[in-house]
């Protein structure tokens, strides 16, 4: 991904990119995605058939975005304000499992770990999802 354009992006703090991932590969895609994402990507390419958001296929930009939207690629964008940690994340695309491993992997601050904080709440319901730890009634 060429990083110039994401300085126009009012999502991502251009100075603070750290990494940027593009996922393409088909297999490691559906292994990603859950059944309603499939489906909502079936749909997607369904009507992006019937009317093509992008019509103007050199439009690399254009060609990228209607990539995502049928589930064929997944942009990650990495932000770190210290050099050291994650400070913020961009997810291009849909995709839950993604979304909650990045939000692991950027963790929390030590003060927010306070139940009743939305936050933390957030943050211990992607660790559920991620399956690094579990809710067993034993």
């Amino acid at each position: 991904m060429a990083l110039g354009r994401w300085s126009r992006y009012p999502y991502v703090n251009f100075e603070n990119i750290v990494k940027c991932y593009a996922i393409g590969d088909k297999e490691i895609l559906s292994g990603l995605f859950n059944e309603e994402e499939k489906e909502n990507i079936n749909k997607m390419i369904e009507e992006n058939k019937k009317y093509p958001v992008y019509p103007d296929e050199n439009d690399e930009k254009a060609k990228m975005w209607n990539e995502i939207q049928e589930g064929k690629k997944l942009n990650v964008i990495l932000e770190s304000d210290n050099g050291r940690t994650i400070s913020n994340f961009t997810l291009q695309g849909q995709c839950e499992r993604m979304y909650n491993e990045v939000l692991v992997l950027q963790g929390i601050d030590p003060k927010d770990c306070i139940l009743g904080n939305p936050k933390f709440e957030k943050y211990l319901i992607s660790f559920l999802k991620s399956e690094y730890i579990s809710m067993d009634s034993k």
